[in-house]
């Protein structure tokens, strides 16, 4: 609540600029929100304080800065300061004092917010004021505040405010062009957004963003090795052992075999002696910048940037750096590789955003050094670079040695990284080519062994025994099981236990099970049809599965089909079931192979689209980089309304999507059992069985052998429902997290009904695990461009994927 009234302007200022915390600190410079000087209510504008900065050379020297503003009531102190020339005849901290009583509103309540810094002096005052006046020579971009805009253009010994007025709905220049026309600030800034510099600000100079991508050019352009050979490991010691200084001279070498763009041979003269110097250079460490370095005599002279020319004169070679780990931004800001290495690796292992990396190096050099600290906007520069220069072996990364091109076991799930749902829009509401003839596959109530929902739910309420039947509820269900062939078997049963109102405990695990709207496929799951086959002529022969005599067959059903060793365990006397429960389970593996429809050909869907290199990847929404589109996408007739209400039971497993209002639902990935990630596909919707489904059907040539999701019940049924062929022998599985939730889902998809080691080994939570680090990085990925999104996962998802394969390479 803002503070006036009763309290001082002053002090209610001061207040309410505490509150609002709309003040802000540059390196030559302060912003802070303007005032109403009778009150002391801050109001929408802001204004602009200069530090000027002020050395006296009394008792060994000091320096420092006070705020002045060039308000009414502080301009006669502005300009009497500036005309002082930064010298001072009397000790700086007397010069402090009398000068703050005479401070106007604005540069007295952020002296309070912000305290003048006092230091020794270290040189020449003169000579400083020299090097400051080079440093301004260039434009600098200080975005301060995203929402609403407000931007800061520093163009010499002048700065121009940039601001949004959510009134006019306009952005408005404090320089104050003449109406119609815009001024070279707002053009200035337009062009430093357009490299991807910045965070987007609200209704930004009034140019809405269209492209997905940004650019981000600098001199640099060599491919950078990761990690560096050891060559480069060499020069990165000397350097941190102070062995070896930084170059004076930055020349370009000349690269083996190469000629300009006009097919000339580069000039290999000394380019310091042909003055073929572009200025001088920064050289941007961790807590110190450079920009002298001492020759032989110790005389410090500034760092140099040269190129070369092509023999005949046309063609320019510029200073990569690579050989002495500096990155070339702009042939006038080089970054060290230290520092960018740095912060790759923070990015994997923490949760400190670019900004946020930059203010901790900011603070670095203030207290360590007093240099200047990189620009945020030279490092988002330069760091967006620098990445995409890195040698990343997409292919080979994002493929396990052990599973290959196509893993037979895939662990898959959806985690909520995503970016600004404005930017979808651009993107086409098909990715991929979809066939028009529609594809047929099966239906729910034809795979589900009691398609009536109330007889299931009757049956389930028998099952668990809590609340009686009724004999007119336990008629119902003879009266049902009666009509249906294919239950006449489980009618039988019924007939037998009638008279029980509940179910006698070796029963209750069957019933149950078979009261779930489960497809009777889900109880025989990675079998093939021949292997059904010869469990049907055992059923048919009354084998004695569990008597001493029948090893084979004992082993043969636990391990092809231990969901159903599990239902029929119970009821075995004397290592014989009850006639009419063979009957059951034969009824069951029958219903499971009914409903398999023929293969189709691959000329029944749209072709593939074409094969994209990984930048190409980049500008969409699919990042599978080994796993290219073998087919379109299918058209299927299955409707999403009928089949599902008809079989729709009360206590059917549900997956909640709770969206984010500004955000992408997220992405989803896919993993191998080694937890080497293959890929991932932002997700325009929310997450759904469609989504594993076409990744399975459009880029796999034969559907993986077992399919881990914490939704596989439901993914299960939609692929039934389009293609039941294609994924017959597949076993989808929900995780073991999950699998306790699922309470109307049959045995089938419980991981830990399956005694074989094959599946007793998988950890059902390596996408949870793996999915988990990214959330590290979701508060940056949340305010890219799409491009820019799906590069910076891609690239965090490459470098886990190294790290494990160097894992499993140790292991094997």
């Amino acid at each position: 609540m803002p503070c006036g009234g009763t309290v001082p302007a002053d002090v209610a200022y001061l207040l309410n600029l505490k509150l609002s915390q709309r003040f802000y600190e540059e390196e030559n410079f302060s912003v802070v929100a303007d005032c109403d000087s009778r009150t002391g209510h801050i109001k929408a504008t802001h204004i602009i304080l200069y530090k000027q900065q002020f050395y006296s050379m009394q008792n060994g020297g000091r320096k420092g800065y006070i705020h002045t503003c060039l308000c009414e009531e502080g301009l006669e102190q502005h300009q009497r300061l500036v005309v002082t020339q930064r010298r001072l005849v009397e000790d700086f901290v007397d010069f402090l004092h009398r000068e703050r009583q005479l401070q106007c509103m604005h540069a007295s309540a952020l002296e309070k917010l912000i305290p003048s810094v006092l230091d020794v002096c270290q040189g020449d005052p003169q000579d400083r004021n020299q090097e400051q006046a080079s440093d301004q020579t260039d434009v600098n971009i200080h975005q301060l505040c995203e929402n609403p805009l407000l931007v800061a253009v520093e163009s010499g010994h002048a700065i121009c405010l940039l601001q949004y007025n959510r009134r006019s709905k306009k952005v408005t220049c404090t320089c104050k062009v003449s109406s119609g026309r815009t001024c070279i600030h707002k053009k200035t800034y337009e062009e430093w957004r357009s490299e991807g510099n910045g965070q987007e600000g609200e209704n930004e100079c009034e140019q809405p963003r269209t492209s997905t991508s940004t650019s981000f050019d600098t001199i640099s352009k060599a491919s950078i090795p990761y990690p560096l050979p050891e060559n480069l490991q060499e020069v990165f010691m000397d350097y941190e052992s102070c062995t070896r200084p930084f170059p004076s001279n930055l020349i370009p070498s000349i690269p083996e075999n190469s000629k300009c763009t006009c097919n000339e041979d580069w000039d290999d003269s000394d380019p310091v002696e042909k003055g073929w110097q572009i200025g001088n250079a920064i050289i941007y460490k961790d807590s110190l910048s450079l920009t002298h370095m001492p020759d032989l005599n110790g005389q410090l002279h500034p760092i140099g940037v040269y190129y070369r020319k092509c023999k005949r004169g046309s063609c320019k070679l510029f200073y990569d750096g690579q050989e002495d780990l500096l990155f070339n931004v702009n042939n006038r800001d080089l970054i060290y590789y230290g520092v960018l290495f740095k912060y790759l690796h923070h990015m994997l292992e923490g949760r400190n955003p670019l900004a946020a990396c930059q203010r901790a190096l900011k603070h670095n050099h203030a207290m360590l050094s007093g240099s200047k600290c990189i620009p945020i906007h030279v490092l988002r520069r330069g760091w967006n670079s620098f990445a995409r220069l890195l040698h990343v072996d997409w292919d080979k990364w994002f493929t396990c040695p052990i599973c290959g091109p196509y893993p037979e076991t895939v662990v898959c799930d959806g985690t909520a990284v995503g970016f600004q749902k404005r930017h979808m829009d651009v993107f086409d509401d098909k990715e991929t080519p979809t066939c028009t003839t529609p594809i047929s596959g099966t239906k729910q109530k034809d795979r589900v062994l009691i398609n009536n929902p109330k007889v299931r739910r009757l049956l389930g309420q028998f099952a668990k025994g809590s609340t009686p039947l009724t004999p007119e509820e336990f008629q119902s269900i003879l009266d049902f099981t009666f009509t249906q062939s294919h239950l006449y078997s489980l009618h039988n049963v019924m007939v037998s236990l009638q008279g029980n109102l509940t179910c006698p405990p070796p029963y209750k695990l069957l019933m149950k099970n078979l009261a779930y709207n489960s497809p009777a496929s889900a109880f025989v799951q990675g079998t093939s049809h021949e292997s059904m086959a010869v469990l049907q002529e055992m059923l048919l022969a009354r084998i004695a599965f569990f008597s001493s005599g029948c090893y084979a067959e004992l082993n043969f059903i636990n391990e092809q089909y231990p969901v159903l060793t599990s239902l029929m365990h119970p009821l075995c006397v004397n290592g014989q079931l009850p006639d009419n429960i063979y009957s059951v389970i034969y009824d069951i593996v029958g219903k499971a192979k009914s409903c398999v429809s023929p293969i189709l050909s691959s000329t029944q869907y749209p072709p593939a689209s074409p094969i994209k290199t990984v930048k190409e990847m980049f500008q969409g929404l699919e990042f599978f980089p080994g796993l290219h589109q073998l087919h379109g996408s299918g058209t299927y007739t299955t409707s999403k309304s009928k089949d599902r209400i008809r079989c729709r039971d009360e206590y059917d497993c549900t997956k909640i999507a709770r969206g984010h209002p500004t955000l992408t639902p997220g992405i989803f990935t896919l993993y191998c059992e080694h937890g080497v990630c293959y890929g991932f596909q932002a997700m325009k919707q929310h997450e759904s069985p469609a989504v594993p489904f076409n990744i399975l059907k459009t880029r796999f040539p034969v559907a993986p052998r077992i399919v881990i999701y914490d939704n596989a019940c439901h993914l299960h049924q939609y692929c039934l429902n389009r293609e039941p062929s294609f994924f017959k022998e597949t076993m989808f599985l929900v995780d073991r997290m999950h699998m306790r939730g699922h309470v109307g889902c049959c045995l089938g998809y419980d991981m830990d009904a399956y005694k074989r080691l094959d599946i007793k080994k998988i950890n059902s939570q390596v996408n949870e695990q793996e999915n988990a680090g990214l959330a590290r990085i979701k508060g940056q990925l949340a305010y890219m461009v799409p491009s820019n999104f799906m590069f910076h996962a891609g690239l965090f998802l490459a470098l886990r994927n190294k790290s494990k394969l160097s894992n499993l390479s140790s292991i094997n």
